[in-house]
């Protein structure tokens, strides 16, 4: 499961203050994102574990090989986030 900038606008329209508060600063709003996006990774980690049925140990052994995957997709996504600019 990918998390997709088209997954981000969807946590900003779904959270019209996130989205259309005009006095805070991209920062700020930027932050909230981030913090909206890691409680999706630790929801989606519970999936996971849920689906996969995984044992003690390959769930230990599973984590670092989805961390790494994350990291590289999040690269990708934030390359895309540069090129696609946000409404103020």
């Amino acid at each position: 499961m990918k998390i997709s900038p088209l997954a981000v606008v969807i946590v900003a329209i779904a959270f019209p203050p996130l989205a259309s508060a005009q006095d805070e600063s991209v920062q700020v709003r930027s932050t909230r994102v981030e913090i909206i996006l890691s409680e999706i990774m630790t929801d989606k980690r519970a999936v996971y574990a849920q689906a996969m049925q995984l044992m003690d140990d390959e769930s230990r052994a599973f984590g670092p090989v989805d961390d790494e995957y994350e990291a590289k997709v999040k690269k990708i996504d934030d390359r895309v986030m540069q090129l696609v600019p946000l409404a103020p």
